[in-house]
């Protein structure tokens, strides 16, 4: 079944739901591997890998954990055209306690995109 999005004028065969696939694979206490497949609301899909190390760890300092991700990243339109984005980086989560129980995290993401737009070329007067 299809449906027309009154507000977008979109029609979408999933009801304006996501997909959201995860596989978590622990190579040992300090590494994991995760792959992820999106198929998102906006006709795309994407995947990504995405290598969790956790360099640091020490439950009761002002710095608790500190990790270290490198991830790949791809995207496309749902009917696999030449739009495409993808993305290698390197995320560092960090993580605290401070006095009275309060707690600090965060997480610094470094990327580097790659795009392709596949745009049509355009002729005026018969010349490209």
């Amino acid at each position: 079944l299809e449906r027309a999005d009154k507000m977008s004028g979109v029609t979408n065969g999933k009801d304006g739901t996501e997909t959201r696939l995860r596989y978590f694979y622990k190579h040992n206490s300090d590494l994991t591997s995760r792959l992820q497949y999106r198929d998102e609301e906006n006709n795309s899909q994407n995947f990504e890998y995405k290598l969790l190390y956790n360099a640091y760890s020490n439950k009761g300092g002002l710095l608790s954990s500190f990790s270290v991700q490198p991830n790949i990243y791809h995207s496309m339109p749902k009917d696999n055209g030449g739009d495409y984005l993808n993305s290698i980086g390197i995320d560092f989560g960090y993580a605290g306690n401070l006095p009275f129980g309060f707690t600090w995290d965060g997480t610094i993401y470094l990327d580097q995109n790659f795009y392709n737009k596949s745009d049509k070329i355009k002729t005026i007067n018969g010349m490209t």
